[in-house]
């Protein structure tokens, strides 16, 4: 099976490089030591853009199943989660992975919820009652409030605090 993509490398990261079909231009990152699978394994590898922007390095292993590139470097196991450290998921180099449980990756997420249309940052909400910036975070299924602020950037710098406290895995 001859392997599709083109690629090259840099010290020691492997760079994968793919176009779709709209012309775009994408590199993704991994171990150089993790090529040769990769290119044992993979046809090709291609990225999958989800409907939240969201996107995603992905082939086809043999016998025709797809993978994310990042569970095959992890080997995660069925029911885990391989977690991007850095956000960055076109990056499946190990030292930027971790296997994760579902909720131990939700503490390393970025943004705010997407209901969350009032700040747009995460864990701050605007209050009318109050007419200021709330901080709330839940755990564990329980709301936890951290005080109100008449500025957004205040709230904001509390809530990531807060989230450095409660969420071991959050690095935000």
């Amino acid at each position: 099976m001859k392997f599709k993509n083109n690629y090259r490398i840099e010290n020691d990261v492997a760079i994968i490089e793919y176009i779709n079909q709209k012309g775009k231009y994408f590199e993704i990152l991994v171990d150089k030591e993790d090529l040769p699978r990769l290119i044992e394994n993979f046809k090709s590898i291609f990225v999958h853009v989800k409907k939240d922007k969201k996107v995603y390095a992905v082939g086809y292993i043999k016998g025709g199943k797809q993978i994310k590139v990042h569970r095959f470097i992890m080997n995660t196991p069925k029911g885990m989660e391989t977690d991007h450290i850095n956000h960055n998921t076109l990056d499946n180099r190990k030292e930027n992975l971790r296997i994760s449980t579902v909720a131990e990756n939700q503490q390393n997420r970025k943004g705010g919820n997407k209901n969350n249309k009032s700040s747009g940052i995460r864990n701050v909400y605007w209050s009318k009652k109050e007419n200021k910036w709330y901080v709330m975070i839940r755990q564990n299924g329980k709301r936890n409030y951290f005080g109100y602020y008449d500025e957004i950037n205040e709230a904001a710098e509390v809530a990531k605090q807060k989230r450095k406290e409660l969420f071991p895995f959050s690095t935000d």
